[in-house]
């Protein structure tokens, strides 16, 4: 397991070196979250996913039938041990419970996360969420619709106003990008660049990236680097590394960079799309800026 270290602003060293390569090589990571656990995401289609949970949307957290059958859509539902309900007075809550003996490749953290925007989203009054979980590990995760509402300039219950809307939003809110360094600069880095890495619930689309400025890199397993240009296009689950060193030599010290990344199908229809911003300090280093569905410093197994 290689962790991406982090960059501290003491004494810098004024030594250019390029190409340092580490001695181990960074593994792709796929990090699924699944819409359900139930379904195989290779023979049924996101869209058909997405109408089946779309189908149990509620107005009222009172509705137990519908707040069953959505929560039975979602990721760990085979896990779910009890559920109750908090209806007779503000706030409106769901409590969960899990036993989760297996966690496959899922991260529990993303999961439980997409499950809270999703039940915000479709469940007009629910107030708070809790997601009590034993079994492999004790944790329990609250959400408040406030502190998930925070992250999203609309409110949560627009997105699901329609099928097509719910599904799009879906698509965007199951699109992942994996970026560290969160700090990087050319002066002994251990790294050939920033490594982007994106990942999605549908395996068979192609990710496309695009950089302002700067380049883009594939670091291979014989520790081989290849020059891409401004623009690549890649796999799920596969690792670029962006660079400020342009095919010229020169260094690009433009104050942002904007990183576009592009889910693609196979006939080219974009299904999401993110912008990640990368500042520059002015001196040495360059920043990955926090946004949403961007997750910093991730550790990467080989």
């Amino acid at each position: 397991m290689i962790k991406m270290v982090s960059y501290f602003h003491g004494k810098r060293l004024r030594v250019l070196v390029i190409g340092l390569l580490c001695l181990f090589l960074l593994g792709s990571i796929l990090l699924t979250s699944g819409l359900t656990s139930n379904n195989d995401p290779s023979s049924a289609t996101l869209s058909d996913m997405a109408a089946d949970i779309y189908k149990h949307r509620t107005l009222y957290v009172g509705d137990n039938s519908k707040v069953v059958n959505l929560l039975s859509q979602l990721p760990f539902a085979e896990f779910r041990r009890e559920v109750s309900l908090k209806t007779n007075e503000q706030p409106y809550g769901i409590t969960v419970k899990y036993e989760i003996t297996d966690l496959g490749n899922s991260n529990m953290d993303d999961v439980f996360y997409n499950n809270a925007v999703i039940l915000f989203t479709l469940i007009d009054n629910v107030d708070q969420l809790t997601f009590e979980v034993s079994g492999l590990q004790s944790q329990t995760y609250n959400f408040t619709r406030s502190s998930i509402q925070n992250k999203y300039l609309e409110d949560l219950r627009t997105h699901a106003q329609s099928l097509e809307q719910f599904q799009d939003f879906l698509f965007d809110l199951l699109f992942t990008v994996y970026a560290a360094p969160e700090a990087y600069t050319l002066v002994l880095s251990y790294t050939p660049g920033i490594q982007f890495l994106a990942d999605y619930i549908e395996k068979d689309v192609t990710v496309r990236y695009n950089a302002t400025n700067g380049i883009w890199l594939t670091w291979d397993a014989s520790g081989n680097i290849t020059r891409k240009g401004p623009s690549v296009q890649m796999s799920p689950g596969k690792q670029v590394y962006w660079t400020p060193l342009a095919d010229n030599g020169e260094v690009s010290e433009e104050e942002t960079t904007q990183v576009t990344i592009t889910i693609l199908d196979s006939k080219d229809n974009m299904l999401a799309e993110k912008q990640v911003y990368i500042a520059y300090d002015g001196d040495e280093y360059y920043f990955v800026m926090p946004s949403r569905g961007v997750r910093l410093n991730a550790e990467l197994d080989n």
